[in-house]
């Protein structure tokens, strides 16, 4: 097997993944404190900032993993999740609170877990093609060295066709 044939295996963590993984973890935090003080207009709890900082990791995180579908529709879930709990919580009455706060987590783990399976199913299909790949390089490599043995047989009988004559002398005087 030829080496530039091989594919290159890429580290699991590089520095241009923290980088993303880093920005992503501040453009979190920073998009989430700034939404609250807009529609709050007062700055986050010490509590609240917490669980954002939680929040930010974990898409961080995946991030860093390159769990591509499950940080988008992770992100996605923490958008909506905020715009849901924030629209539950501003409706009359005791528990609006509670059940707004109930609601954006929902949203945040159904979309988590709506990722988790796209991540899965991509896993499974990039799984399917490497192994349809290495399959089909074998049958490549044994093809060939069929077609080698092929032409070293011919070769064979051809020579074994082909008298090879003695060498004659020169009897001239």
């Amino acid at each position: 097997m030829k080496e530039s044939s091989m594919p290159q295996k890429r580290p699991r963590f590089t520095v241009a993944d923290l980088v993303i993984a880093l920005l992503c973890f501040g453009g979190f935090l920073i998009v989430g404190l700034w939404a609250y003080y807009t529609t709050v207009g007062e700055f986050v709890s010490a509590q609240l900032a917490g669980v954002y900082t939680i929040l930010a990791l974990v898409g961080a995180l995946s991030m860093l993993l390159r769990l591509r579908w499950f940080s988008l529709l992770y992100y996605l879930g923490c958008a909506l999740g905020w715009a849901a709990g924030g629209f539950v919580a501003g409706l009359k009455g005791d528990f609006a609170p509670t059940a707004g706060l109930v609601v954006t987590f929902f949203l945040i783990a159904v979309f988590a877990l709506f990722g988790a399976i796209a991540q899965w199913r991509s896993w499974k299909r990039r799984s399917l093609r490497r192994r349809e790949e290495k399959e089909r390089e074998r049958l490549r490599e044994e093809q060939a060295q069929k077609a080698r043995e092929t032409a070293a047989a011919g070769l064979e009988a051809q020579q074994a066709e082909t008298p090879v004559s003695a060498p004659t002398e020169d009897k001239t005087v």
